[in-house]
């Protein structure tokens, strides 16, 4: 075994990776890097035979914080891939990684990578300063300074749900937006978790789901008026026309003419229409054209019942049951039986 021997700590120096200021320090709050420094001077200390004796509470103490604001700091770090925690016999261990190694096997991995694709990158570096400027970006909008717990909140939601630095902060744009201002850190994280349901993970996911739902607006207003409707729509009437565009693929020319029927009901309402519309989808109808076509055939079939069920020659006004009696009758009862038959007929009606 091999070591060193300090002799005074005190005048010790203390060798850390200039990338720690680069990747961390931006992102970091004040308490968060006191608090890694601190330990990491014990924990250099300590390879050199110093029984170290700093513990989170001492942390605590000596930086006038609670002992949960060093734990939660402790969380940051091993997100940040800074830290590793353990906990043994009960006791929490920390484990300071070699963030300089870490990173330069990263930029290795990444230069071979960028050679096969015919590019070069710094993925690590790069994804590093997006975060650092998505929190300067939350922190002008906010007009305050987040803490510690929420930027950890902030960046565990963005792994957990897949989003980008810059999706976070429309997430907040859009607070501000909508109600003039952030309400809170966990109300942006109900937006990206909704976003994520929605399937969207980036600015251009969300901007087609803009345009859908701008769409979807349009298509409620191009009904409603149709209708001579006065209101907006319900959760109810909104599902049954979104059926109509995005289940049945209708054209808007074909659901216009179904409102158009809306002068022979004196109280027309969407499920009226909703089931003329059904109908006009089973039946294979998706254009003007086969309407047309369709209700053509339609008025054929019936002229030809109407043709089929009068007799030449006679009225259908003027038919009555007896024109059912087959001509042969005769042939079957006398004279004097058919009236006895007519008498008793006209009996029992």
């Amino acid at each position: 075994m091999f070591f060193k021997t300090i002799e005074d700590e005190t005048y010790s120096d203390i060798s850390i990776p200039s990338i720690f200021f680069d990747m961390f320090m931006p992102i970091a709050s004040g308490d968060q890097v006191k608090i890694y420094l601190l330990a990491y001077r014990e924990a250099y200390f300590c390879n050199g035979l110093k029984s170290g004796d700093l513990t989170n509470e001492v942390i605590a103490s000596t930086l006038g914080i609670s002992d949960k604001d060093v734990v939660e700091a402790w969380r940051f770090w091993e997100n940040m891939g800074a830290i590793k925690i353990h906990h043994i016999d009960g006791k929490m261990l920390i484990e300071f990684l070699d963030i300089k190694a870490d990173h330069m096997r990263s930029l290795i991995k990444d230069k071979k990578e960028g050679h096969q694709e015919g590019i070069g990158s710094t993925v690590d570096e790069s994804a590093s300063i997006e975060f650092v400027t998505m929190y300067n970006r939350i922190e002008d909008l906010a007009g305050r300074i987040l803490t510690p717990n929420e930027k950890i909140d902030l960046l565990d939601a963005s792994k957990k749900y897949n989003m980008s630095p810059q999706l976070v902060v429309e997430a907040f744009e859009r607070s501000i937006a909508d109600h003039g201002k952030i309400k809170s850190v966990n109300y942006i994280i109900g937006i990206l978790r909704s976003w994520f349901d929605q399937s969207i993970t980036n600015l251009d996911d969300l901007s087609q789901q803009d345009k859908l739902r701008q769409e979807r607006q349009e298509n409620y207003k191009a009904v409603f008026k149709a209708l001579g409707f006065n209101r907006t729509a319900t959760t109810g009437e909104k599902e049954a026309i979104d059926r109509w565009f995005y289940d049945y693929k209708m054209p808007m020319d074909l659901v216009l003419r179904a409102c158009d029927k809306s002068i022979n009901t004196s109280n027309p309402n969407i499920k009226y229409f909703d089931s003329i519309i059904r109908s006009w989808h089973s039946k294979g109808i998706s254009t003007i054209e086969d309407l047309e076509r369709d209700e053509e055939e339609f008025a054929k079939s019936k002229k030809n019942k109407t043709r089929h069920a009068q007799r030449p020659g006679t009225k259908a006004s003027n038919l009555t049951k007896f024109h059912n009696f087959t001509q042969n009758i005769s042939d079957k009862y006398s004279d004097d039986e058919i009236n006895k038959l007519v008498r008793e007929l006209n009996k029992n009606r």
